[in-house]
């Protein structure tokens, strides 16, 4: 019963932050100033990564999930700072997704080779060319990667 109370108070209080919001939606105003200084300190420690060819491919693990919290941050803020944040929001989804699908290939390799090694020929050897083919969709995935993060980081400039 409780619960379902305190379900039927935020309603309302939502309701009515909705009728009439405290703040301006899509203008540049105070309080989307404020909500911007964490996701600007996101894109900063996001253009301190190393790009390729240097990036291992664990550290571009670890920068999927910060591009991932830099668009969730960004589409967060986009109500109250309009189209130049959504735009950003898109493209660091580009990049969130590239690098999705590059840990996928990274990870598929890894265990097409483990399970090769458990097999006998002929099947060990179709698993090594499937192995193959993941790492030149990593090779691939990192070749489009600089022309999509030059893509992000044109839309960051306001930042």
């Amino acid at each position: 019963v409780e619960v379902v109370e305190g379900a039927a108070d935020l309603l309302d209080e939502l309701a009515v932050f909705a009728a009439a919001p405290p703040v301006r939606l899509g203008a540049m105003n105070e309080p989307g100033k404020r909500l911007l200084r964490p996701v600007r300190k996101l894109w900063r420690k996001l253009q301190e990564r190393p790009l390729l060819p240097e990036a291992a491919d664990e550290d571009l693990h670890h920068m999927r999930i910060e591009v991932k919290r830099f668009r969730y941050g960004m589409e967060a803020v986009a109500p109250l700072v309009g189209k130049k944040a959504r735009r950003t929001a898109r493209r660091a989804a580009e990049v969130q997704q590239l690098l999705g699908e590059h840990q996928d290939a990274v990870v598929e390799r890894r265990w097409l080779l483990a399970v090769a090694r458990h097999l006998e020929a002929p099947t060990s050897t179709v698993f090594v060319e499937l192995a193959g083919a993941e790492l030149t969709r990593r090779r691939d995935l990192r070749r489009s990667l600089p022309e999509t993060w030059q893509r992000l980081q044109r839309a960051a400039t306001w930042l």
